[in-house]
């Protein structure tokens, strides 16, 4: 990636894109100098009455969510103009909401509430304009009244009903400030929106399952069309193409007004120069929306701007003060995170970096923005009880999670053990496993990192255990090694949940890491014979390919018993007949399985005769279809529905065929 003066170009061998920037910033680059480019000029038209929006893009890890937050040593855009409008003085108040927008649906991610068992008792909030109706409005005092709202913001993101790998890839995050000024509006209030788009991907807006990410695909669609036709839609006769795609998703709609020019707006594209076709992809999209932005002429008036000066008077007259608002809000998240057993920011900093004697349960994610997020402490002396009842002192809500999984005792801030449930004894692994005798107690070390279900991981924390610094009883100070946030993420998705296999002479060595799969556990007869036939290279190759293959084929079952319980279907693992050839991944196929309910009304567990194959897939397309697998269950938990059972291109159970494709494509263009 080459930045030279105002362009930014791209060259590999496959690749050669180059496109204008009105700034260019290299890695180098300060968050100063990202706020003065772009935050300062926005915060200066909102304080004269002007909206204005910033819509970060980029792939995954490209540091979009770090432009925009930043961390607490080195502040990003969002706390940058908050400090800015503050400062300006006049009077400004200021109120923050936090959506997290999904294809069809909107979360406020500032309700004092965490996620609850059941979906549906949130209203969610709507799009008038540019402006967010019917979310939380957390009024800002001062700067720092922002890092409790977004670490409660983030806690809502990471305790969501979900599964433990994949669960914020597909999902938008909007953070908006409304302004209260002297000068007013000629549209209510003025807002200064940034929203971190979902990651961008090679492909990013379609992939061989499906749609990758629908509401990023409209945006794009939407975009083009309005460059392709120069001007806005519906300004002619009658409703144009673009303008039913406005229409067709919450992202499209949240960025109309500033894609037609009624706000000012800043597309900033974030590039990793490790990824050529994803850095081209991003360029290509930023290309699109400077070329929208050059064709702007005028601004349109809004559709909704009666609606929007409503809500915006609304908020003028709320009631309360904003301090006693302020307090109101902060002591209900507070009640919120203590009936889940969680730890507020300012106690979770307290107790991890200051306290350093009670052990503490602290969440792993693959999000950079998640990890470390959910604290659940362990008080000495007590018996700490995880699952999804409220009843349980750490409330973890998800896939293949009991009412009550299992209890952690802490004796003395030394020494703990994990009691599983007698129903939950695969479903709490312990490093990736699970011991033979899964009921008995199982002691606990510090780093120990513990799978709850399929829905969280965490990382065991026990100061007394590590060498870090600490206080004894008689005063003395001993000192050592702290532990690290880096150790919080997960980078090598399920691999890093498994326990390692080391090479093994005798198949009896593998036993002990099989049983942590029921799906593994049953191929034990094959995998022995197979152990025998395959020299020492091929068998740990295949063998960790295989533990891997069939967590995830767990993880896919669990799901399709929660998504269509009346399938009575599920996954299982087969081999091509050629092990000697082609690579571990190459040798397995995933079958799914449609069985008749026995007299009980369940699966039987031994294959019966009328077992029926729906279908066969390759394990790089069953790793795809998981993916929209997760997103289908997170969808059910979060709305209480998931209406994509039966179509052909949504539906990740189905593989369509040429004629229902076919049928689609007609109907798309009728």
């Amino acid at each position: 990636v080459v930045l030279q003066d105002r362009s930014v170009r791209v060259e590999a061998d496959t690749e050669f894109v180059q496109v204008a920037a009105d700034v260019a910033l290299d890695a180098g680059s300060s968050q100063g100098e990202l706020f003065e480019a772009v935050g300062r000029p926005l915060v200066e038209d909102a304080l004269a009455g002007n909206s204005g929006c910033v819509v970060a893009y980029g792939e995954r890890s490209s540091g979009k969510t770090y432009a925009l937050l930043g961390s607490k040593e080195q502040p990003g855009l969002l706390p940058q103009m908050v400090e800015a409008a503050l400062a300006a003085g006049g009077g400004v108040q200021i109120w923050l909401s936090v959506v997290q927008v999904f294809d069809d649906s909107m979360k406020d991610m500032l309700l004092p509430a965490l996620p609850a068992a059941e979906p549906g008792n949130e209203k969610d909030p709507v799009f008038v304009d540019h402006q967010v109706v019917g979310a939380e409005q957390a009024p800002l005092l001062g700067l720092d009244d922002l890092p409790e709202l977004l670490d409660f913001a983030a806690k809502r993101r990471a305790a969501a009903p979900g599964c433990a790998l994949g669960s914020s890839s597909r999902s938008h995050m909007m953070y908006q400030l409304t302004l209260s000024t002297s000068q007013g509006a000629p549209r209510g209030m003025p807002t200064l929106t940034l929203l971190d788009l979902a990651a961008a991907q090679q492909a990013p807006s379609y992939s061989s399952t499906g749609f990758a990410n629908k509401p990023l695909m409209t945006l794009q669609l939407a975009v083009k069309g309005l460059v392709r036709g120069g001007h806005a839609p519906g300004a002619g006769g009658g409703a144009s193409e673009e303008e039913v795609l406005f229409d067709t998703s919450n992202l499209p709609r949240a960025l109309k007004d500033a894609l037609l020019g009624n706000c000012g707006f800043c597309f900033l594209a974030t590039l990793d120069p490790s990824s050529v076709d994803g850095t081209a992809a991003v360029l290509r999209f930023a290309e699109s929306v400077r070329q929208l932005q050059a064709q702007r002429r005028a601004r349109f008036p809004p559709a909704n701007a009666a609606a929007a000066a409503g809500a915006a008077e609304e908020l003028r007259q709320h009631p309360e003060p904003q301090l006693q608002a302020r307090e109101s809000l902060a002591r209900r998240r507070n009640e919120a995170l203590r009936a889940q057993g969680l730890l507020t920011l300012s106690a979770a900093e307290t107790a991890l970096d200051f306290e350093q004697v009670t052990p503490h349960l602290v969440s792993m994610s693959d999000d950079p923005h998640l990890a470390g997020r959910l604290v659940y402490r362990l008080p000495a002396g007590e018996v700490t009880c995880i699952g999804s009842s409220p009843r349980c002192g750490a409330v973890v809500q998800g896939l293949g999670v009991l009412p009550n999984l299992c209890s952690v005792m802490n004796l003395d801030n030394t020494r703990l053990s994990l009691q599983r449930d007698q129903d939950a004894l695969r479903l709490v692994l312990v490093n990736g496993e699970v011991p033979a005798d899964a009921s008995a107690k199982q002691e606990l070390r510090h780093g120990d990192q513990l799978c709850i279900g399929r829905a969280m991981v965490f990382k065991l924390l026990v100061p007394m255990q590590a060498r870090v610094e600490t206080i004894e009883e008689d005063g003395e100070l001993h000192s050592g090694q702290a532990w690290r946030w880096e150790d919080l993420l997960i980078r090598e998705g399920a691999a890093e949940l498994l326990p390692k296999s080391p090479p093994v002479d005798a198949f009896n060595q593998m036993r002990p890491i099989m049983w942590h799969s029921e799906s593994l556990h049953e191929l034990q007869l094959y995998m022995e014979d197979l152990h025998c036939k395959l020299d020492s290279s091929h068998n740990v190759e295949f063998f960790r390919t295989l533990q891997e293959a069939c967590f995830l084929i767990d993880e896919a079952n669990f799901i399709t018993r929660e998504v269509r319980p009346e399938d009575q279907a599920q996954f299982e693992v087969e081999f091509v007949w050629d092990i000697y050839r082609g690579t571990a991944k190459d040798l397995l196929l995933i079958r799914y399985m449609r069985y008749a309910e026995d007299a009980g009304g369940t699966i039987p567990r031994e294959a019966p005769v009328t077992g029926e194959i729906v279908h066969y897939w390759s394990y790089f397309k069953f790793r795809e279809r998981l993916e929209m697998m997760r997103e289908a269950y997170s969808g059910l938990r979060r709305d209480g529905v998931w209406p994509g059972r039966g179509d052909s291109l949504e539906d990740p159970w189905c593989d369509p065929c040429l004629a229902e494709l076919h049928e689609r494509l007609v109907n798309c263009v009728v």
